[in-house]
């Protein structure tokens, strides 16, 4: 083989292995490709979780898939596109990235997007990284990306977005950026261009937005564009200027058209602006902000914002809500200038951080409109200013003009809480609160940084309501807060002054004229003066009130240990134009005197379980009369009852744990006396023991004599003991009247409704059994029975119901009355028996047609086996009729009236069949006749002198009969003497009479004069010739009388209602 053979064979070998390495070598450089971007994106920091090269040429490379930093930027595809002349030579003409998902998220105010921080930190010597050779020249394209941002307070946001990057050269890059940004509640289509030197840094951007809307819960905003631009260098303040408009703006207080926001900053200087015009074409908000040496460590402000012409009422669209506004419009006013030093260093969060580091002077001009806030607030409304100057850490807070604000129609109970209804109902009217100017401010905080912050106080302030009520009040004083719990560790007053005047209502209708406390000192104490004045007419329930009431009352305040004392000065009047209680009891106008108990008048302790209250106070001696009316037809019983003091004491708790206020209060009220002159009725020894509480007032009143004062008392002296207890309306009692002796017990038991003025209740006499030998008489219990009553026998008992109201008493009381007799006088009274019921007591009444028994009575004539019917009307008794046997026959009588000075009328008895024997057996020579008839006739009765007299009654025979008298008693001398008597003793030995008349007259318990008058004639004496006989003759009644009663028996009608009653 020759030299050029050999020669051919060695080329051709050695191409033919050259070429078969580079074959290799091509198939592995997407391999290396990988293997050296994931080198140089490690040591970018950046962490590859996916990348595969899938093609790789000579003028083009692909890219398959992407993941970064946790998928935080994902990739779908990469095509980079390059001039490969030779390797030192490369160009990138054109890099295409397929749909990129980049992920970036919003925390602690700025974009959290770790993964491209490798590629956008400085070069080296803090120098703009260079853009190398082979990207000069080059096209970036983002194509069909999307990015997504989370942690914002509305959720994330996906935003589609496309670019076009134009790398002309090292110190130029052009981009030109579409994005777009659509959730349920904004739309938003963003465009920029930007002009970006590598070289230098400087960037100059600008931006559109087009018709965009954003929609929140509190309104919309629509047709939203604008414009912004950015221009910055390396090492220098950016230069912004933005612009943006708002064809539609609705809102919670209306809507708005045309809105315009602006902003700029020009190197260390930056301002803003918004308008706000109003949809009415009057109301205009304006805002402006301006901020000097903003990226310097001593930052210098001034912000402004007015509201004019804004009348809420009359803007369109104006949601429906709880909120609601009146027609007059909204005037506000705000200014604020100042400076700030090391403005990075502040913590919002921390006020120690910025209070010593700020600076600044404001004012507040206000006129609010009337706004409700349904349910709470119906109105409210306001005007005045307040200056506000921070400097070296004290802020300064004062007013010029004044503040006033107005509420009406206030609601707690929206909120759960309660008052009372006279609180209440002045919540709901208009109440005023103004605070006035001063020559100091109102207030002023200094802050150290560490420990408290001081405060000064000093201001004069006042509430008012429409119906006439004033608080006003001045406090001037120091105090230290602290500042992390607010709560107040000490306190300095100068002079604290507080007032209260033209309160109509303070306690059951009192009017509180005037309320005054001044004090002075510190936390440890505190000392003062206060002083009260009010009146009014006091309300006692139902129907009750004290008239005119007036009182002045004065003394020292004092605070120490937890405690607030108010001691009561010199002793005070308190006066009254008298008054009513229950409607029954009216009371003239009187005084009493307030003096100091032992210990201060009101004493209030707080402390870890809640807060105590305790007082007392002493009334001096006072008398006090007026007038008692049992019911509205009745007459006004006088009356006076001396009260020598009154003690009066409470203790109360505010437990710490929100519970209601427990209270209790005493009354005392020892050795009192009563006087009714006119009802004889006096009382002496009344002692008070009252108990008050949350539940219920107790009340025990005993009265040690309770007597009548005329003589002799109907009824002996009692000892009374009433037991009462007041819960809401309802008053419940239980008294005992007893006398000395024990033997007269009444008891009364019953309920009272105050509100209604109602009541029922039941009384007991208890049984009052009289024995005539060495027992109880009537006299020991009723003392007037000594004119009239002795030696009484028998048993009287009373029991039942009562009720009441407006129009009097009721009641169904059974007065009981067993075997009772007595002596009245000369009157002689047998066997009563029988059950009278009263249905009234105030005066007393009966129901009618009551019946008694009686089994005898002499009243002029010797009466046995009698029945009364009658009863009681308007306190006096009365007898509609009445039947008695008497000589045979019976008597009745005429209706019989007691009149009200105590006398009884005229009345006539009606005989009927008396028997003519009987009759004449009454008299002393009874055993001596013989007469057969009967008599018929009238006997009219008349009460003179404390006894019956009969006035010229006549009785007459129904017919002819015989009357024989035969007496020994007559001797023969003595009718030999007297010829008249001879001749009538002959006559009566056998007289056939035609007719009798007999006249009665005398005197009860007397002779009585009996007249006969006898026409007829004697058949043996002279020949039956008729004549007339005239005889008069006389006996004791009382004797007669008890020959009568050993036929009496008790009715069974009566009978049967005495044990029917005893039987319940």
């Amino acid at each position: 083989m020759n030299r050029s053979l050999r020669r051919a064979l060695l080329w051709s070998g050695g191409l033919a292995a050259l070429a078969v390495a580079a074959v290799g070598l091509w198939r592995a450089l997407p391999w290396i490709a990988e293997r050296i971007a994931l080198r140089e994106l490690s040591a970018a920091g950046v962490q590859v979780t996916a990348l595969t090269v899938e093609s790789i040429s000579l003028d083009h490379v692909s890219v398959a898939k992407v993941a970064l930093n946790e998928d935080s930027v994902r990739v779908d595809g990469i095509d980079v596109d390059y001039s490969l002349r030779d390797l030192p030579d490369l160009k990138i003409r054109r890099i295409t990235v397929h749909g990129a998902r980049i992920t970036a998220a919003w925390k602690d105010g700025r974009f959290d997007f770790a993964p491209l921080e490798g590629f956008t930190g400085q070069g080296s010597g803090g120098a703009p990284p260079e853009i190398p050779a082979m990207l000069i020249g080059s096209d970036v394209v983002l194509d069909d990306a999307v990015a997504t941002v989370t942690g914002l307070p509305g959720g994330p946001v996906t935003m589609p977005l496309s670019a076009e990057i134009s790398v002309e050269s090292a110190s130029r890059v052009l981009a030109m950026i579409k994005a777009s940004a659509e959730t349920g509640a904004a739309r938003l289509a963003l465009r920029a261009n930007a002009d970006i030197d590598p070289a230098t840094g400087a960037v100059s951007v600008a931006a559109q937005l087009d018709d965009g809307k954003v929609a929140t819960p509190y309104g919309q905003v629509a047709g939203l564009s604008g414009a912004a631009t950015l221009a910055t260098a390396q090492g220098s303040i950016p230069s912004v200027e933005l612009q943006l408009s708002a064809r539609r703006m609705s809102s919670p207080l209306g809507g708005f058209a045309g809105a315009q926001l602006t902003a700029s900053v020009d190197g260390t200087s930056a301002q803003a602006g918004l308008t706000l015009p109003g949809d009415d074409g009057r109301s205009r908000i304006v805002l402006t902000a301006k901020a000097d040496n903003w990226a310097e460590d001593d930052v210098s402000f001034a912000v402004t914002s007015k509201v004019s012409g804004f009348s809420i009422a009359t803007m369109p669209e104006v949601p429906k809500g709880p909120v609601t506004f009146g027609e007059r419009p909204l005037a506000f006013a705000m200014t604020a200038k100042g400076r700030v030093r090391d403005p990075l260093t502040i913590d919002p969060a921390n006020p120690a951080t910025w209070i010593d580091r700020v600076t600044a002077d404001g004012a507040l001009d206000f006129d609010l409109p009337d706004i409700g806030v349904a349910p709470l607030l119906e109105r409210a409304t306001g005007h005045g200013d307040l200056h506000l100057s921070l400097a070296r850490s004290v802020l300064t807070v004062e007013t010029r003009s004044g503040v006033s604000l107005a509420t009406e129609g206030v609601d707690v109970a929206s909120f759960g809480y309660t008052l009372p209804p006279r609180i209440a109902r002045r919540l709901e009217n208009e109440i005023v609160f103004d605070l006035a100017p001063g020559p100091n401010p109102l207030l002023i905080l200094r802050e150290s940084g560490e420990g408290p912050v001081e405060a000064e106080l000093d201001n004069l302030w006042r509430v008012s309501t429409t119906d006439g009520v004033t608080l006003a009040g001045s406090v001037r004083g120091s105090a230290a807060i602290d500042p992390d719990d607010g709560k107040i560790s000490a306190w300095q007053v100068e002079r604290a002054a507080f007032s209260l005047s033209g309160y109509d209502d303070a306690f059951q209708g009192l009017r509180l004229d005037q309320a005054r406390i001044v004090v002075s000192g510190d936390s440890d104490a505190l000392e003062g003066i206060w002083s009260v004045a009010g009146g009014g007419d006091l309300a006692l329930g139902e129907g009750g009130a004290f008239d005119a009431v007036q009182a002045i009352l004065s003394g020292g305040i004092a605070y120490a240990d937890s405690t607030l004392r108010l001691q009561l000065g010199k002793d005070t009047k308190v006066m009254t134009g008298g008054g009513s209680i229950g409607g029954a009891v009216r009371v003239e106008p009187f005084a009493v005197t307030a003096a100091a108990a032992d210990g201060p008048l009101v004493a209030v302790t707080r402390g870890e379980a809640g807060t105590t209250i305790r007082g007392g106070l002493v009334l001096r001696p006072s008398d006090v009369t007026g007038a008692v009316r049992p019911t509205e037809a009745g007459e006004a019983i006088p009356f006076t009852l001396s009260i020598p003091g009154v003690s009066l004491s409470a203790t109360g708790a505010l437990p710490g744990d929100g519970a209601d206020l427990r209270y209790d209060a005493t009354v005392s009220v020892k050795g009192g006396a009563l006087a009714m002159p006119t009802v004889q009725v006096a009382g002496s020894g009344i002692d008070l023991d009252m108990t008050v509480d949350r539940s219920a007032i107790d009340g025990v009143l005993t009265i040690a004599q309770l007597r009548q004062t005329r003589p002799p008392p109907i009824v002996a002296p009692v000892a009374v003991t009433a037991k009462t207890r007041l819960a809401g309306d309802s008053l419940t009692f239980d008294v005992r009247a007893e006398d000395k002796s024990g033997a007269l017990v009444v008891d009364a038991k019953g309920t009272h409704d105050l509100s209604r003025g109602t009541g029922t209740g039941d009384i007991t006499l208890y049984p009052l059994t009289f024995v005539a030998d060495g027992g109880l008489q009537p006299v020991t219990v009723f003392p007037i029975a000594s004119r009239h009553m002795s030696t009484t026998n028998g048993v009287v008992s009373a029991g039942g119901g009562v009720s009441w109201g407006p129009g009097g008493i009721d009641s169904d009381i059974e007065l009981k009355i067993e075997d009772f007799s007595t002596l009245a006088g000369d009157i002689a009274i047998e066997g009563v028996n029988g059950v009278v019921t009263f249905d009234g007591l105030t005066p007393p009444s009966t129901l009618p047609d009551q019946v008694i028994s009686v089994a005898g009575v002499t009243a002029g004539l010797p009466l046995t086996n009698g029945a009364i019917v009658g009863g009681m009307r308007d306190g006096l008794p009365y007898i509609t009729e009445t039947e008695w046997k008497w000589a045979g026959g019976t008597v009745s009588s005429t209706p019989i009236r007691i009149t009200q000075d105590g006398q009884i009328e005229d009345f006539t008895l009606s005989l009927e069949n008396i028997g003519l024997e009987a009759l004449l057996n009454l008299t002393p020579e009874g055993d001596n006749i013989e007469a057969t008839g009967t008599l018929n006739g009238k006997v009219p009765m008349s009460f003179r002198n404390g006894g019956f007299q009969v006035i010229e009654g006549r009785l007459e025979t129904a017919g002819p009969g015989i009357l024989r008298y035969k007496s020994e008693a007559f001797s023969g001398d003595f009718v030999a003497s007297n010829q008249g008597l001879g001749l009538f003793l002959q006559a009566v030995e056998n007289f056939a009479y035609d007719s009798i008349r007999i006249d009665l007259d005398g005197q009860s318990g007397d002779q009585i004069e009996i007249a006969l008058h006898i026409d007829g004639k004697n058949p043996d004496l002279y020949g039956g010739t008729p004549f007339e006989l005239n005889l008069s003759v006389s006996g004791r009644l009382d004797e007669i009388f008890r020959r009568s009663l050993e036929t009496f028996r008790v009715p069974d009608a009566v009978r049967e209602r005495i044990q029917e009653l005893e039987s319940r």
